[in-house]
């Protein structure tokens, strides 16, 4: 399968291990404006160690009055991205580092995030949105280009929709201890490369929480029968380090979230929902690989590629 999706195969290598969360969205868009820190002001703030709470802490509404913090120098810039990287702000996902999916505003979430952005650039979209891409220092150094990056994207009133962020590295079996068995799962098999790589990916949904993540990892072609299939096992699954956030009280549909966050694009690649191309479901995906067990699952070949429907 020589036909790559290239958008989407760059979105996986934000979220494969190897690579990280880092990576900017491919696009022919070019960015209308931009912004970056340069200033090395004493910072206004201190660096708190937080204890995680169930209610999120919300960045204000645009009629409060909020006065811009110092930019702050680039050894305190990393100790914060650090500190919200573990604690995520004292709030729950979808709540992002304090922003909240449906709630916050991009003017007062961007007030929050300059002083420890690296850069801000901006991205006007078709339907009237824009997407924001924020690139933050990496203080774990897990990252290529040493930056951690985010995508947040802002509706036409002003309000933060979506979010693609990083988050701390943690594996599949993780996320589906915490979160539970997943609204849908959903496979993308990218293509088999030169030297036998077969990349491909996994979409683990869930609608009622906000939450889905996407880890990538690399499988191996097995024969049965005369008829070939990719193999898929959880002791390859590539780590996800991004999580893609949107308002629970606003239901999206998984190709709603892939459309809106530029996974896919209409007539190009797109994933196959896990019982359609393989034989599971999704509450026999989570028994299997919740599990401390190496476990494995398979995509024929022929079923590929799955082409994405129309928004």
């Amino acid at each position: 399968m020589k036909n790559v999706n290239q958008k989407l195969l760059a979105w996986l290598i934000v979220v494969s291990i190897e690579l990280s969360a880092c990576n900017s969205i491919p696009g022919k868009a070019i960015p209308s404006e931009s912004f970056n820190s340069t200033d090395t002001q004493v910072p206004t703030i201190t660096i708190n160690t937080f204890t995680p709470i169930t209610t999120p802490t919300v960045i204000p509404s645009p009629t409060e009055t909020t006065t811009p913090i110092s930019t702050l120098l680039p050894e305190k810039a990393n100790a914060y991205v650090l500190d919200l990287l573990r604690t995520n702000g004292n709030c729950d996902f979808p709540c992002w580092w304090g922003i909240l999916p449906g709630q916050s505003s991009w003017g007062q979430t961007q007030l929050f995030l300059r002083p420890f952005a690296l850069s801000i650039s901006r991205f006007p979209k078709s339907n009237g949105n824009i997407k924001y891409e924020i690139n933050f220092p990496d203080p774990e150094g897990r990252s290529w280009n040493k930056r951690l990056t985010a995508f947040v994207y802002v509706n036409n009133v002003g309000n933060v929709e979506m979010m693609s962020v990083p988050v701390q590295q943690s594996n599949l079996r993780d996320i589906l201890r915490v979160y539970g068995v997943p609204t849908e799962v959903w496979i993308d098999f990218i293509g088999d490369f030169p030297g036998g790589t077969l990349e491909y990916s996994i979409a683990i949904y869930y609608q009622d929480k906000g939450i889905m993540a996407i880890p990538g990892g690399l499988g191996h072609e097995v024969t049965h029968g005369g008829k070939k299939y990719l193999k898929m096992c959880s002791d390859e699954f590539g780590k996800y380090s991004q999580l893609w956030l949107w308002s629970p009280q606003a239901p999206k549909t998984f190709y709603d979230i892939a459309f809106a966050l530029d996974l896919t694009s209409p007539g190009e690649m797109g994933f196959g929902r896990i019982g359609n191309v393989t034989n599971l479901n999704e509450a026999e995906f989570y028994n299997e690989f919740s599990s401390d067990t190496n476990s494995c699952f398979e995509t024929a070949f022929d079923v590929w590629p799955i082409i994405s429907p129309s928004p």
